[in-house]
C-alpha cells in the first residue's frame, strides 16, 4: 500500500519553489546521489508541492532499480549530449511514457519543475547518472511512464548527467590514451601502435550495452563483429582503481585499435563512478621494433613515438 502525502497549510508559492529548487541543486549535484538520495529528493519535493498546491492524493514514490537499464537504451538512441527534448512513447494501450532528456536544472522555471516532480499519478521511479563527454557539463534527463487506468501508474526515471571531474571530457580522455599508448609502445618496443581517434557516435553503443548488462554489473569485455573487417571491443564498468598491469595493457594497448569512445556513469546502488570504453579494431598485429617506425598506411609518426591516423577508415 502506498502512503499518501499529508496536506499541510498552504505556503507562499514562490517560497515553496525556491525551497524545492534549493533541495534539488543540493542533492543532485552532491556526490551521494545514490538511489536512496534520489528517492529522498523526489519525495521531499513532492511533499512540498502537495502542501503548496493542496493536492490531497499525491503519493510518495517507490524506487525500481530494474528501470535504470531503460535509460541506457534511450541514451544509446539519442546520445549522452543531445539537446533538451521531450520524448513520448506508447508501450501499450494503458501505459504512456514521457521522457525529458538533458534538462538544465539550473535554469528550470517553476512550471517545468512542478511538471517534473509533481503529479498525483506517479508511483515508481529510477535514476542513473552519466556525463556528457563533449563538454563535461552537467545535464539532467527524466523519464515518466503513465498508466492511463483510473488507478494511474506512473514510472518516473530521472537521468542526471553529472560531472565528477571538470577535465574528464572527450579531449582529456583521448590525451590520456595517447600518453598511455605512447608509454606502452616505448616499453614494449611496438613499431606500429598508432594514436587513437575519438568518435562520439560510438558512445551510444556503450549506453545500449549498459542497458542490457546494467550500470552496476561486474567488469566485462565484449567482442562484436560489425562486418567482416571490423571488430568492436567493449569494456564495461571498468574499475580503474583496482586495475592491474595486465588489465591496463589490455585496455590502453593494442596495435589494432583505431577509434575509441568512453562514457562515465554511476552505479546507483553504491554511488561509485564507473567507466566504459569501446574500440574499433582492424586485426592489425603488433610488430616489434622502434615505436613509430612501421605505422600503418595512412598514418604519420608523431614526436612521441606512436603513429597517428587522421582518418581511420583508410586502414580498412
Amino acid at each position: 500500500m502506498v502512503e499518501c502525502v499529508s496536506v499541510w497549510k498552504s505556503i507562499n508559492q514562490m517560497q515553496s519553489a525556491l525551497l524545492i529548487l534549493a533541495l534539488l541543486v543540493h542533492t543532485v549535484y552532491s556526490y551521494s546521489t545514490t538511489r536512496a538520495e534520489t528517492l529522498k529528493l523526489f519525495n521531499s519535493a513532492r511533499s512540498l508541492i502537495a502542501k503548496n498546491t493542496k493536492v490531497a492524493n499525491m503519493i510518495q514514490l517507490e524506487y525500481s532499480p530494474a528501470l535504470e537499464d531503460i535509460l541506457y537504451v534511450k541514451l544509446g538512441k539519442t546520445g549522452g549530449c543531445s539537446d533538451s527534448k521531450i520524448i513520448h512513447d506508447e508501450y501499450n494501450s494503458r501505459i504512456h511514457v514521457e521522457a525529458h532528456l538533458n534538462v538544465n536544472t539550473e535554469t528550470m522555471d517553476q512550471q517545468s519543475f512542478s511538471k517534473l516532480f509533481g503529479g498525483a499519478d506517479k508511483q515508481v521511479m529510477a535514476h542513473v547518472e552519466t556525463k556528457c563527454m563533449e563538454t563535461g557539463k552537467e545535464n539532467s534527463s527524466f523519464w515518466k511512464s503513465i498508466n492511463q487506468m483510473k488507478t494511474a501508474l506512473l514510472v518516473l526515471v530521472l537521468l542526471v548527467h553529472t560531472v565528477y571531474s571538470s577535465s574528464s571530457t572527450r579531449v582529456e580522455i583521448l590525451e590520456l590514451f595517447h600518453s598511455a599508448r605512447s608509454s606502452i609502445a616505448k616499453n614494449a618496443h611496438i613499431a606500429n601502435m598508432i594514436q587513437l581517434e575519438y568518435q562520439s557516435e560510438l558512445e551510444n553503443i556503450l549506453y545500449v550495452k549498459l542497458g542490457k548488462s546494467g550500470g552496476c554489473s561486474d567488469s566485462k569485455t565484449i567482442y562484436d563483429n560489425y562486418g567482416s573487417r571490423i571488430l568492436v571491443e567493449i569494456h564495461l564498468n571498468v574499475n580503474t582503481e583496482t586495475m592491474d598491469q595486465q588489465s591496463f595493457s589490455k585496455l590502453f594497448g593494442g596495435a589494432d585499435k583505431q577509434v575509441m569512445a568512453h562514457v562515465e556513469t554511476k552505479c546507483m546502488e553504491t554511488g561509485k563512478e564507473v567507466h566504459s570504453y569501446v574500440f574499433y579494431k582492424t586485426g592489425e598485429h603488433e610488430i616489434h621494433g622502434p615505436p613509430g617506425s612501421q605505422c600503418p598506411r595512412g598514418s604519420r609518426t608523431t614526436s612521441d613515438g606512436p603513429g597517428f591516423t587522421s582518418q581511420w577508415e583508410r586502414l580498412l
